[in-house]
């Protein structure tokens, strides 16, 4: 049976009274995407069927239609739960296939990692420090691209289980090259690449396609940045994104003080309005020179503002915007109107930004407005 019509990612409602799981056998004949989606799961709840599928290594959830004539792939809600709609996965499962596990937390993660992913390496450096709150268990899923990562992953499944966690901390912190010179015979290589292929195959089951890609016990994948704030974690910011924000011109200078600071700023954050406002900030401009970054939430009062005094290309000029509009200064007709066809344009440099700022945030280790830090990355306290 072929499917007529196909409706893509769109989220879609329904009220599920008895979702119960029915054998993935009978989906085998809709063709989907020529039989590139491969079924993993199925259950009928009710009005419509949900399906969990792989396509390309990636995970997707699709609903199917009860005559099997339409599918839609997207994200599902329970309109009376207001929850969304997702199958889940008894980790435990996989605990003894766990290349080595770190912690004694009572909150489980499963995490896909790469000896050689740099957003790798940023994860596992805070993984001490929540050892305590949480136990990980570790699997290897070596990146095509990565040139080293395979050899990697095999020298570390090739030492006994209580050695592996400190041979991947090794090749990260240490540019341990020990895995250049490692000699196998035949028999140790054979054995450690299948242990590497069951890696894959997990990975693959599971839908991961990049890495670190994490699990919380139920199968649901847990944004590995979000943690730090869960136990409540107080991490340096990551550099390397302010050097690179520096060089896209968003950068406001308010402050001729002898110390650095940083900050993330919101314009339409009572927080960071208040701090305007009572004069707090000539007391900061007096001791440092600030070195502001916009990070607007999704109020398109705050998009508009952001889009328009990042539009302002003279710096001094730009601060002065800044610092006016923050304490209260409206915007005119005009520079809203300018503003929003900004905001409509995706090829500006502008949209790019105010679209990124989430996600470059995100892994600067930046997860409340407003933050601030020195030179080094280390947080300042600062009292708005």
């Amino acid at each position: 049976m072929n499917i007529k019509k196909i409706i893509a990612g769109v989220a879609i409602s329904t009220i599920m009274m008895f979702a119960h799981n029915i054998n993935v056998s009978e989906f085998s004949s809709l063709n989907l995407f020529n039989n590139e989606i491969q079924i993993k799961k199925a259950e009928d709840l009710g009005s419509i069927y949900h399906l969990l599928g792989i396509y390309h290594g990636r995970k997707l959830d699709l609903f199917v239609t009860k005559d099997k004539k339409y599918f839609i792939v997207g994200q599902g809600f329970n309109i009376k739960t207001k929850k969304v709609i997702a199958f889940k996965t008894n980790m435990t499962q996989y605990n003894n296939q766990a290349v080595f596990t770190e912690g004694s937390g009572k909150d489980q993660y499963y995490v896909f990692t790469d000896p050689e992913c740099p957003f790798c390496k940023k994860f596992e450096k805070i993984v001490p420090r929540l050892k305590k709150y949480a136990t990980f268990h570790f699997f290897l899923f070596p990146l095509s691209f990565h040139r080293y990562a395979k050899n990697m992953s095999r020298y570390i499944l090739s030492l006994p289980k209580n050695k592996r966690a400190s041979a991947l901390w090794k090749i990260q912190e240490e540019n341990n090259m020990a895995f250049k010179t490692k000699k196998y015979s035949a028999n140790e290589l054979e054995k450690v690449d299948q242990i590497l292929q069951s890696q894959k195959n997990l990975a693959s089951a599971l839908g991961v396609n990049g890495t670190p890609t994490v699990f919380n016990k139920n199968g649901k994948n847990i944004n590995w940045t979000t943690l730090a704030k869960k136990y409540n974690i107080k991490l340096p910011i990551d550099m390397f994104g302010v050097r690179y924000l520096e060089g896209q011109n968003v950068e406001i200078t308010l402050g001729k003080g002898a110390k650095d600071l940083y900050a993330f700023f919101d314009p339409e954050s009572s927080s960071c309005i208040n701090m305007f406002k009572t004069g707090k900030i000539d007391k900061l401009k007096e001791k440092y020179k600030i070195h502001f970054f916009l990070y607007p939430s999704n109020n398109i009062d705050s998009k508009i503002k952001t889009a328009y005094i990042l539009s302002i290309k003279n710096p001094a000029k730009r601060a002065k915007e800044f610092e006016n509009i923050m304490k209260g200064e409206k915007l005119s007709k005009k520079d809203i109107e300018i503003s929003k066809k900004i905001l409509q344009n995706s090829k500006s440099n502008i949209f790019k930004y105010i679209v990124s700022a989430g996600y470059i945030s995100e892994k600067m280790g930046i997860n409340s407005i407003p933050t601030t830090w020195d030179k080094n990355g280390k947080r300042m306290e600062i009292k708005w």
